[in-house]
């Protein structure tokens, strides 16, 4: 109880604007903001960039912190930091879903899509031919797969769902979900030959 009256006093001392209460306490939960920051890393350009926004929202979080709270600081830092990036995540699939605009090509090269919308004369026909042709053998592949690996295949490579997140939902253990998407993986490599 002694230690969160310390907390308590360093938060008010930081949201009356002392700059060295929020050093403070920036260093004293740095590791909890690194595992978020490490946990959410391919949301953002770069480590600096989510290295920031965890810097961001737990200053939000200490300049609206209500010490009279019957929860304890590390608890809404924790809600609050997870919400912020939570909500980065989503916004950033969002925005994936609808802006896809390179693509990793089969012999691994990293190539622009042209718009098939394009009104650009450098965009050949062919590139849209072979990019509409390419996406119908995909699609012939994914009717291929059976109910199950569908699931796995959207779960995990269209949704970025983690392989604990996909095993809490099947029932399964991670280990399971974790060898048949190795399956899955092995079997489009086949169907893809």
């Amino acid at each position: 109880m002694e230690k969160q009256t310390d907390i308590n006093t360093i938060i008010g001392m930081a949201q009356q604007g002392n700059v060295q209460s929020k050093q403070v306490l920036l260093s004293m939960y740095k590791p909890l903001l690194l595992s978020h920051v490490r946990r959410y890393i391919s949301c953002f350009p770069s480590f600096e960039d989510a290295c920031q926004t965890a810097a961001m929202a737990a200053l939000e979080c200490i300049m609206t912190y209500d010490a009279t709270d019957d929860k304890p600081f590390v608890y809404r830092l924790k809600a609050h930091v997870h919400h912020i990036f939570r909500t980065h995540l989503n916004r950033k699939r969002r925005d994936d879903k609808h802006f896809i605009i390179t693509v990793r090509t089969v012999d691994g090269t990293i190539t622009d899509l042209p718009d098939i919308r394009d009104d650009n004369p450098s965009v050949q026909p062919e590139a849209v031919l072979l990019a509409a042709e390419e996406s119908r053998h995909i699609c012939h592949i994914f009717t291929m797969l059976t109910k199950e690996e569908k699931y796995l295949f959207t779960s995990r490579y269209l949704e970025r769902r983690h392989e604990r997140d996909i095993a809490r939902s099947t029932g399964w253990s991670q280990a399971k979900v974790s060898r048949k998407l190795h399956a899955l993986r092995r079997h489009i490599l086949h169907l893809l030959k």
